[in-house]
């Protein structure tokens, strides 16, 4: 798999000697400037988030700071955030909207086969799966024509989810409750699919255009999606990139 190699900076690192604990690159700063050296803690640094990636502590000289930077990208584990660049929501729109139809619907189904098929209204609905970095992974190239990849960020929708980093664009997947809503705007008939809570509360809404993915008012579903997330007058809405781009499968409750 190919990765990006540019130089990314951290600013704390989780070292697994003694107390095992994180430091902020501001204590081993100060570690650095009171022993002139920091001692056995620089051989044990790894990435704050995967814990596998062995970082490198650069200390300060005139005019550059000192940072914390890793050995190798490939070090990190596959899920870990660090190992990707995460594409502009301008840049995840133009590729994701060019892509062939066919191999979306292939990576949104691959999502979802990845998804247990479970109890939305019970607690193992916010539980693990198998969605990792790699299903939100887009390979484009380059300017020289090289094959390269980056990523969308991801999210799980469920009765507990939490959004924030509005206008980027997300790999949405879960096994939610939906309602159809009808809207008549411009002497047109528009859709939008309502995420709700089992008492009824509405998540956020799934703008749909002229797209009727559903037939029935309300389900529950498996459902993937390439979106946009947007935050307007409280209301969080969730915009496919293209028709494509979302993928629905109707479950039972069990």
């Amino acid at each position: 798999m190919a990765v990006n190699n540019k130089k990314i900076l951290y600013d704390k690192a989780y070292c697994n000697l003694g107390e095992k604990r994180e430091y902020s690159l501001n204590e081993l700063n100060m570690i650095f400037t009171k022993d002139g050296d920091l001692g056995e803690i620089k051989h044990r640094l790894f990435c704050p988030n995967c814990k596998e990636a062995k970082l490198s502590y650069t200390p300060a000289v005139t005019g550059r700071r000192a940072y914390l930077s890793a050995n190798s990208i490939k070090e990190h584990d596959i899920n870990c955030f660090y190992r990707y660049d995460y594409l502009s929501e301008k840049k995840a729109i133009e590729y994701i909207s060019s892509m062939d139809d066919n191999k979306i619907e292939d990576r949104l189904n691959s999502v979802l086969r990845k998804l247990n098929n479970l109890n939305v209204a019970s607690d193992e609905a916010d539980g693990e799966d198998n969605i990792d970095m790699c299903d939100a992974i887009i390979e484009i190239s380059d300017e020289n024509n090289r094959h390269i990849q980056r990523m969308t960020r991801k999210k799980k929708l469920s009765d507990r989810t939490k959004f924030e980093e509005f206008n980027n664009v997300y790999l949405f997947y879960g096994i939610v409750k939906l309602k159809l809503i009808e809207i008549q705007y411009a002497k047109k008939i528009l859709y939008a699919l309502n995420v709700e809570s089992e008492n009824g509360r509405t998540i956020c809404s799934i703008k749909c255009g002229q797209n009727k993915y559903v037939d029935k008012e309300e389900g529950n579903y498996k459902i993937a999606i390439w979106g946009r997330l947007e935050k307007n007058n409280g209301y969080i809405n969730i915009t496919p990139i293209k028709k494509s781009a979302i993928k629905l499968i109707e479950v039972g409750t069990c």
